[in-house]
C-alpha cells in the first residue's frame, strides 16, 4: 500500500506560524470552499518516502501519543495532590511499596511510610 502524509493548517488572514497556519488566499488555491478558521489538509509526502522513513514516522507518532497519554494521566493525578486516594499494594522492593492506583502504578518511598506499618498483598 501507499502512505501519504498530511499537514493540517488553520486558515487565517495573517500568517504568523507557517507550520500551523495558511493564508486564506493560499487555501482558496487548494479549494475555493475554504473560509477563515477552516482546517486544510495539505499533502506533504516526501518524494523519497520509503519503508525506513515510514518506520521513523511511525516511531515519532507513537512517541507523541505516549507523551500525550502521560500528560493526561499526570494532569488527572496532579489534581488529586494532597487528597487521600486508595490503591492496591502490588509488591515491596528495597523498602519501596508499589501500589496500583487504577490507570497508573505509584510508589511509596521508605521515608513516606509510617514506621511499623505493614502492607498486605
Amino acid at each position: 500500500g501507499e502512505i501519504h502524509v498530511y499537514a493540517q493548517k488553520v486558515v487565517v488572514e495573517d500568517v504568523y506560524d507557517d507550520v500551523t497556519e495558511i493564508s486564506l488566499e493560499e487555501a482558496k488555491e487548494v479549494s475555493p470552499r475554504y473560509d477563515l478558521d477552516d482546517i486544510v489538509d495539505l499533502e506533504v509526502t516526501p518524494k523519497n518516502f520509503g519503508r525506513v522513513a515510514a518506520q521513523l514516522a511511525k516511531g515519532v507518532v507513537t512517541q507523541r501519543i505516549r507523551e500525550a497519554e502521560r500528560n493526561i494521566v499526570y494532569s488527572e493525578y496532579k489534581e488529586l495532590e494532597y487528597d487521600i486516594i486508595t490503591g492496591t499494594v502490588l509488591r515491596k522492593d528495597k523498602g519501596n511499596t508499589f501500589v496500583n492506583l487504577g490507570r497508573i502504578e505509584g510508589s511509596i518511598g521508605p521515608n513516606e511510610q509510617i514506621p511499623g506499618e505493614e502492607y498486605k498483598f
